[in-house]
């Protein structure tokens, strides 16, 4: 049995470049799977150009950093500065939660309305995810299971990423923390809840997945069990407000509308899958 591969592009909804070139990735290249954010500057782009694509599996992407929050801020004000804006970064997210600072009924409150959003946009969701990956935060985490349960969203990504100190040359110390990091919040997560997903591939080249690197991550993909590959296709924007990310959105397309990328996939056996084809909807509560 070949293994099988979910390709998930995050950030849907951020601009409409992202948008488009999300759409190309998954008409022309290996692209199975969006992530759509609700509170993203071009949600309605993105969700009006998800209900053209059937066969394109959408999850949310629960954003609790950088973006503006749906509801006020003095509804949820453990997660915003003065100006009602979402904290600038996870770090200072995190630093925040440690120092006891986050009210999980905040988180609560926000990501239930995130998700409202999505679905009163006529879209059927397969799966949780988040921004910079806070909802495997404990007791962030905790909070997503239980919206997960309410609207009958079935899957949730539980991070971990093996064999990643085998990719670490020419990767900044700090991202290789991070990764670290988030593959021990993973464990930690699937040692008390059961995951669709054996791994995730790609927190390392987040806004840099070249051809070159996708090559690699599928030239070493297990051959068997299912998989989840994170990347970030967009067309080019000159004028995008998101340069201090410093990613390279049109290297991710053409890495996964790559005919060298398809050709390895082929030879491989590769099965490419969305979410909605490995798990039923949990009951949502009455």
């Amino acid at each position: 049995m070949a293994a099988w591969l979910i390709v998930n592009a995050d950030d849907f909804g951020l601009t409409t470049r992202v948008n488009d070139g999300v759409l190309e990735a998954h008409r022309r290249g290996i692209l199975t799977s969006a992530s759509i954010m609700a509170v993203g500057r071009a949600f309605d782009h993105a969700a009006h150009l998800a209900r053209g694509a059937p066969a394109l599996d959408v999850g949310i992407h629960l954003t609790l950093v950088e973006e503006r929050p749906l509801l006020p801020g003095h509804e949820i004000p453990s997660l915003v500065g003065p100006e009602g804006r979402f904290l600038r970064h996870a770090d200072r997210f995190v630093l925040r939660y440690l120092a006891g600072r986050i009210d999980l009924g905040d988180v609560r409150r926000e990501l239930a309305e995130q998700c409202r959003r999505v679905l009163g946009a006529g879209l059927s969701p397969s799966h949780l995810d988040s921004h910079q990956h806070l909802h495997l935060l404990p007791g962030v985490l905790d909070v997503v299971n239980e919206l997960s349960r309410e609207f009958g969203i079935p899957a949730i990504r539980l991070g971990h990423e093996p064999r990643v100190l085998r990719q670490v040359r020419h990767t900044p110390p700090g991202r290789v923390a991070l990764a670290l990091i988030m593959n021990a919040l993973g464990r930690r997560a699937r040692r008390r809840q059961r995951s669709p997903i054996d791994g995730f591939l790609g927190f390392l080249y987040a806004g840099r997945l070249g051809e070159r690197e996708l090559l690699r991550l599928l030239e070493h993909l297990p051959s068997r069990g299912t998989w989840e590959l994170g990347c970030h296709p967009g067309l080019a924007d000159a004028e995008t407000p998101y340069p201090h990310w410093r990613y390279h959105w049109e290297n991710e397309l053409a890495a996964v509308t790559s005919p060298r990328v398809r050709a390895l996939v082929a030879r491989k056996g590769i099965e490419l899958v969305g979410f909605r084809d490995l798990v039923e909807p949990p009951q949502a509560a009455n």
